[in-house]
């Protein structure tokens, strides 16, 4: 680890020193004046100049440009549609020309498909490219999970492909940890970020590419281009909602309602509740934990973001700062000045060894710091009645004459600025309150390291387009808490009968402060990985060949609290093959396959073979086209292939029979015993590969002069051979020794769907784009036996919802005694009825049936931008339909001595039986109400408006003046609205931070 870090800060050292290196000999700087041309000699008006060592500028309507640069250095030329150009400032007398690019085939074109890159008209396979330079001058999406939502056509969700389950994300070559890396990228830093679909464009991954994969691609320098930006934004977090309680006096009418309801008597007097009501709130305390004394209507967060590149022919950097700081909610003591930090720093070096070895080595530091209270507040703000204590006793209120309460007042070590102790009881010997002012403090700390070294090795002396390329990587993540604990005491008072004064106390607990710093609660990931690729890939007249052939492994280990270390590093080891050919650019065939290994099968089954297909036909290339003119671009392309997986299988030597510990047993001589030993599950030496067949057909066009682009795609999956444990195929008396088998097959398939429009009017620039997916699903086989033909899952959705049917609420007991038993407990009037499925006169389990889908098959997002000179406004939204949740939690579902939320009032009672939408309430378990059932269920569907942003970009001559390239400023407001059926629900967090609208105020520079 230390030798990682010290090459991490050589590395920053060097991009420094390049960076003044370029800097230097600016006593040699001369002024440069020419032209850039085409190939028919036409001035290029636009086109991008870069001076090593000074700022860039761009030429005019005639082609012409000055610039100042260093005697002898050289001079990139970049434009869009155009090869980019490099010469020397020495040259340029007789002007400089470009050459056009085909479309789809410039150097803005490529597309990193993982082992390799091809340009955009030649990708055949179902992916999709986003850069983030594209989008951030007018949308300031901050990280890898904004740039996904929604603007990928088949995501179900920002990592899940198609709804078959986590990707596997890639960061320059290098397999990583999705859950602590997908929220750290910073879109500033990414190059590009490429989503594999199909099998057949993730297939050279191996067993892991079972879910698709994200290839994510950081920025490197370029020669001769000098860059420097900086962006700044203050956020504002305002809360949606916060959740609602009842106070003291409600609680306590309603809870007395709900031992009436279970026929046990009141708790609480009317007297005892109208003095909690009114009376002094420390003896009769009414706390509201929610009250903005204690939590802050809105939570501010910054960021500041630098980074630059550079170099030459010889060497070229890459560096990245950023510091994120986020505060908290909470609204009282050491805790409102606690907040969370992350810093960020990544160095991406590319140098030339020899003329035809280049290395690339990239290195990346992500720290988070996140202080806070030992305890959750918002967590015990959700649980703790508000008549359960008060949190705090005012010291004035003592009555210091009596001995006992003067003596414990004399020997404290604790109080709140000299005026309040801090209440408690026998039953509640914490509080939240105390727990913030002298309960110490809690901080985790997260680390992130990923290091990756890549060589590239040109053979074109020994045939050309030939050649070698080999990487290794490190991907460390580290997450533990340290906090220091101390103890408090807290005290119960005892008032006085004749007035509001405390007459004696109990004490619980005591006050030790030891100052030992903890460390708890580790997680520690930790993965190795390389690989070693030899490519092929050389044009024949109008015939172009391309071939890979690869292997590729990776180890990872992980650590958690709850699960501990793992006894085996989970490894994938495989073998990549790929041929392709195009004719004319027009006819396609690709064959991409792998011959992966396990390390959780049985010999014999440890190698598999996964071959895919890929074809395509651009019939906008053809002749009987041509005359279409607003057919600029069409390619038709289908795939078909198999992925063998290892990736669902749960641990190592489930083919072989494993005994373990079971109990103990014993025998009456000197009262003996021993640990008995047992199987656990049985042996299946033919346990093999999950593997996913997979066909897509789709079509990308390019219409009406470049102004509608539209790509969608049909595909069919199905998911086979999963491994699980077979009880239904074995009697019950056999269960001890019942194996795992392949059996189980899930079914995907669905439509995607890509559009983006484009149009000029004048100064005015419209873009709409929509992406989108409908799927369906199916359990297509399942090892299971049911009593009733309702119950069976196989032939339903994957995501069907089965639950109770209810049928309302019992209105009386005459409707009970005529309805069928219900077996959750007892009945009374008030709760919710079920309907009998089986017509047996009991409702039990065999009651569920399919009531909804948890998951939405229709899944949509939209973006808008609309520019007018300087100033753009973008609209980003997303949405689902279709799918269904049920309500959970002790907020909505309040039983026992559950605290009450305001849904409380909704509860049924003789008065309100006609009317009621919530059933009795109980003081009891309240087993029969809180089932799963359609009671509970919502609709989920929703639409929410993700980003508005406004920005203005200030003219050239304001940059000049402030000695900058550009210079733009913005204001966003991001989860602004959320249109759903069931807002009440979907915007609203119990037990956490709440959901935000966010408010940001930035500004964007270049240098």
């Amino acid at each position: 680890m230390d030798k990682i870090i010290k090459i991490y800060l050589v590395l920053l050292l060097f991009a420094f020193t390049a960076l003044q290196a370029q800097e230097s000999n600016k006593q040699m700087r001369i002024t440069v004046k020419s032209i850039v041309k085409d190939g028919n000699n036409i001035p290029i008006s636009g086109a991008t100049v870069y001076a090593n060592g000074g700022r860039p500028t761009t030429t005019n309507a005639f082609g012409e440009f000055t610039v100042t640069t260093i005697a002898g250095s050289e001079l990139l030329i970049e434009s869009d549609g155009y090869k980019s150009v490099t010469v020397k400032s020495d040259n340029v007398s007789g002007g400089i020309t470009m050459h056009a690019t085909p479309y789809l085939f410039g150097e803005n074109d490529d597309v990193n498909l993982g082992f390799f890159t091809q340009k955009r008209g030649d990708v055949i396979t179902d992916v999709k490219q986003i850069k983030p330079s594209d989008f951030l001058g007018y949308d300031g999406a901050e990280n890898l999970t904004d740039a996904l939502s929604g603007r990928v056509s088949g995501m179900v969700n920002v990592n899940n492909i198609r709804g078959l389950g986590d990707a596997l994300l890639v960061i320059d070559g290098n397999p990583s940890n999705l859950t602590f890396s997908q929220s750290s990228l910073s879109n500033e830093e990414i190059e590009s970020i490429t989503v594999l679909k199909d099998a057949s464009a993730a297939v050279l991954y191996g067993t892991q590419a079972r879910n698709g994969v994200i290839v994510v691609t950081t920025k490197h320098g370029v020669a001769n281009k000098r860059t420097f930006n900086v962006n700044a934004n203050y956020d504002i977090r305002d809360p949606k909602t916060w959740p609602k309680y009842l106070g003291s006096a409600d609680y306590m009418s309603l809870y007395n309602e709900a031992r009436v309801n279970d026929g046990l008597a009141p708790l609480y007097d009317q007297t005892t509740i109208d003095n909690y009501r009114s009376g002094n709130k420390y003896r009769y305390p009414d706390t509201d934990y929610f009250s903005s004394d204690y939590v802050r209507r809105f939570a501010k967060s910054s960021r500041v973001m630098g980074d630059f590149s550079g170099g030459n022919d010889k060497a070229t950097y890459y560096v990245n700062l950023d510091w994120v700081n986020t505060g908290n909610f909470i609204n009282f003591g050491p805790a409102a000045s606690m907040s969370n930090n992350r810093l960020k720093a990544r160095a991406n070096v590319d140098f030339a060894i020899t003329s035809i070895i280049r290395n690339s080595v990239s290195a990346s530091n992500i720290m988070d710091f996140n202080k806070g209270p030992v305890s959750n507040y918002l967590a015990s703000a959700s649980t703790l009645r508000p008549n359960l204590y008060s949190p705090f006793l005012p010291m004035d209120l003592l009555d210091t004459t009596v001995p006992d309460v003067s003596n414990i007042l004399n020997a404290r070590k604790n109080d709140l600025n000299g005026q309040y102790l801090f209440g408690g009881n026998s039953q509640t010997l914490t509080n939240p309150f105390a727990d913030i002012y002298l309960g110490g403090y809690k901080q985790t700390v997260r680390q992130i390291l990923q290091f990756n070294n890549r060589v590239n090795v040109d053979l074109g002396m020994l045939t050309q387009g030939l050649s070698l390329a080999a990487n290794i990587g490190f991907d460390f993540s580290n997450q533990f808490d340290q906090s220091v604990r101390n103890q408090y005491s807290v005290y119960e008072p005892v008032w006085s009968s004749a007035g509001d004064q405390i007459v004696g106390l109990n004490k619980y607990g005591s006050d030790i402060r030891n100052g030992i710093q903890n460390l708890s609660n580790p997680n520690l990931y930790r993965r190795i990985s390389t690989y070693v690729q030899m490519n092929y890939e050389r044009s024949f007249d109008q015939h172009a060949v391309s071939a890979t052939i690869l292997a590729s492994g990776d180890q990872f280990t992980q650590y958690t609290t709850a699960n501990g270390a793992a006894l085996q590093p989970d490894k994938n080891a495989n073998i990549g093959l790929r041929l392709a050919y195009n004719y004319k650019h027009t006819y396609y065939a690709d064959f991409s396959s792998a011959y992966v290994n396990s390390t959780k099968l049985p010999v014999g089954n440890k190698g598999g073979f996964s071959p895919t297909l890929g074809l395509a036909w651009v019939p906008s290339n053809e002749n009987f086209l041509a005359n279409i003119k607003w057919i600029d671009y069409l390619k038709v392309k289908a795939s078909t292939g198999i992925i063998k997986s290892d990736m669902s299988i749960g641990g190592y030597y489930l083919y072989d029979n494993k005994y373990q510990t079971i109990g103990s047993f014993s025998w009456n001589e000197n009262n003996n015993s021993n640990s008995a030993v047992g199987s656990a599950y049985g042996a299946n030496p033919d346990l093999t590969y999950e593997k996913r067949k997979e066909f897509n057909l789709g079509f990308e066009s390019i219409l009406f002069k470049h102004a509608l682009q539209i790509d969608a795609n049909y595909f069919t999956t199905r998911i086979s051979d999963k491994v699980i444990r077979l009880y239904n195929s074995f009697p019950n008396y056999f269960i001890d020794y019942v194996p795992y088998g392949n059996n189980d097959i899930d079914g995907f398939s669905g439509i995607e769907l890509g559009i983006n429009y484009t149009k000029n009017y004048h100064n005015l620039k419209f873009m709409v784009g929509a992406s989108g997916i409908y799927r369906e699903t199916k359990a297509i086989k399942r090892d299971e036996f049911w009593e009733n033909d309702y119950q069976y899952r196989q032939g339903r959705p994957l995501d069907a919802m089965f639950a109770l049917e209810t049928l309302g609420l019992f209105k009386d007991e005459n409707e009970i005694k005529d309805s069928p038993y219900q077996t959750f407990g007892e009945v009374k009037p008030g709760d919710i009825k079920y309907k009998d499925q089986n017509s047996d006169g009991i409702i039990n389990s065999n009651d569920q049936v399919e009531v909804g889908r948890s998951g939405s098959p229709w899944i949509f997002g939209l973006n808008l931008n609309l520019s007018y000179k300087n100033l753009s406004l973008f609209v980003f939204g997303e949405g689902a339909i279709g799918s269904d949740q049920l309500l959970e939690g002790s907020y909505y579902r309040m039983n026992g001595n559950d605290k009450y939320s305001v849904i409380a009032l909704e509860r049924w009672t003789e008065a309100t039986k006609t009317t009621a939408t919530y059933p009795r309430l109980t003081s009891l378990s309240g087993d029969n109400n809180n089932q799963s059932s359609t009671f509970w269920m919502y609709n989920n569907s929703y639409f929410n408006i993700g980003r508005v942003q406004l920005t203005y970009e200030l003219p050239q001559i304001a940059c000049r003046v402030l000695a900058m390239d550009k210079l733009s400023v913005y204001v966003k407001g991001s989860n602004l609205a959320t249109l759903s059926k069931r807002n009440d629900v979907r915007n609203l967090s119990v037990g956490t931070d709440p959901q935000c609208r966010v408010y940001s105020l930035g500004i964007r520079a270049s240098f």
